[in-house]
Order: C-alpha cells, then sequence, then structure tokens
C-alpha cells in the first residue's frame, strides 16, 4: 500500500498546482485588463508585449502629453515590481494632441480658440489676419497640420450648436400646418444656424443630415400634413 506520508506529500502538490494555476490566472486576467487600458487610451500605442516566469515586459509608444502609464499601472493590482515597460516618443495625431502642441507653439492671443480637423487648423475669436499670415509657414510644421485657417471646424461648431438645435421645439398652430406667429424669431435663428452649419461643412467637403421629429393631437384633420 501507498504510505500516509505520500498521500500527504502527493496533496501537497495538488494544493500548490492550485494554487499556482489560480494566481496565474489572476494574474493573467489583471494585465491583460492592464493592455486593454492601454489601448483604449490616446497617445499610447503598445508594440509588444509578453510574460515570462511572473515577469510582464512590454514596449510601446508614447506622445509626451499623452497620460503617463505608471498612473494607469496604480490603478491596477499588478505589482509594478513585475512589470518592466519601455515607451519610445512619438507624436499623436489625434486632435486633441495636434490642438494642444499648436496652442503651446502658436501661443494665440488672449480668446484665440484653435481646432483641428482633417488637416486644418481653424482659428476662431479675436484674432488679428496679420497674426494668422505671420504663423502659417509655422503651423505646418505641426505634425498632422497642413493649413492654419480662420474659422471653426465642423465638429467643433456642432459642439456649439447641437444642444441649442436639438432642444428646440416649435409649436404650431391649432388644427395648421402653420407654426404659431410667436415662433417667428426661433424660427429665423435656426435657419441662421444651420446656414451655419452648412457653409462649414462645405468648406471641409463634409455634409449634414437633419432630422426633424414631430408630434400632432386629434384636434386637426389627417389632410393636414
Amino acid at each position: 500500500g501507498v504510505s500516509p506520508a505520500l498521500w500527504a506529500a502527493i496533496a501537497v502538490v495538488v494544493v500548490l498546482l492550485s494554487w499556482w494555476g489560480a494566481t496565474a490566472y489572476v494574474e493573467s486576467q489583471r494585465w491583460n485588463g492592464y493592455l486593454g487600458s492601454l489601448a483604449a487610451e490616446q497617445g499610447l500605442v503598445v508594440v509588444s508585449q509578453e510574460t515570462r516566469w511572473g515577469q510582464h515586459y512590454l514596449t510601446g509608444l508614447r506622445d509626451p502629453l499623452a497620460r503617463d502609464p505608471l498612473e494607469i499601472l496604480s490603478q491596477t493590482k499588478l505589482n509594478p515590481a513585475h512589470v518592466s515597460a519601455r515607451w519610445e516618443p512619438y507624436q499623436a495625431l489625434q486632435p486633441k494632441f495636434i490642438e494642444a502642441r499648436a496652442k503651446a507653439i502658436l501661443q494665440p492671443p488672449p480668446g484665440g480658440v484653435l481646432n483641428y480637423e482633417n488637416g486644418v487648423l481653424y482659428v476662431s475669436g479675436p484674432v488679428e489676419f496679420s497674426w494668422i499670415a505671420e504663423n502659417a509657414r509655422l503651423a505646418k510644421a505641426i505634425p498632422g497640420v497642413s493649413v492654419l485657417r480662420r474659422g471653426e471646424s465642423l465638429d467643433a461648431a456642432l459642439d456649439r450648436l447641437r444642444p441649442e438645435i436639438e432642444g428646440l421645439r416649435l409649436r404650431f398652430a391649432s388644427n395648421s400646418p402653420t407654426p404659431a406667429d410667436e415662433e417667428g424669431p426661433r424660427i429665423d435663428k435656426l435657419i441662421d444656424q444651420l446656414r451655419e452649419l452648412s457653409d462649414t461643412a462645405a468648406k471641409t467637403n463634409r455634409s449634414l443630415h437633419l432630422e426633424i421629429n414631430g408630434y400632432a393631437d386629434a384636434s386637426g384633420g389627417s389632410e393636414i400634413g
């Protein structure tokens, strides 16, 4: 027969293997979660990663303006001593990084706002034409920027005007397809806003889609629409 001591040794080995397997699985999940957080962060690019004997290694690219990977690591349950990372600098081309670099390099006058879209760096606010002319060549040296132009990008214009446009509720006269008389000023303002968006979209060769929803009560006839 098998001695009790041998059975005890086998039990210890099984427990140790089970503990090691569970620990390795938990560690793997934490590592994969950290890699996922890095992938979701703009300005960080993981180039390679591997795990050897409980030690994690990765190499990647990091924009100087991006979030610190060590800050992301601190929000996990990974042991920082078990993570070895090497980050090479690069310049990300997401709009927020281009706008931040442009602001630092060009230093627009007080009230001037820079926003970027599809290769165009827009400047809006109280900015003189002479400032644009003086900084046009310098702006082209910023990665991702092809031209400096007065105005506002379509995305910035949408962010500014969308809440008011989408929140507009127009009322119509009872049993009539004509808006109520008091809605005239609001309709005129809406037309101006839509015209501004249309002109901004045309400058960047983009199009807009406007969806209008309406509701009616039962007081009018079905032939009115």
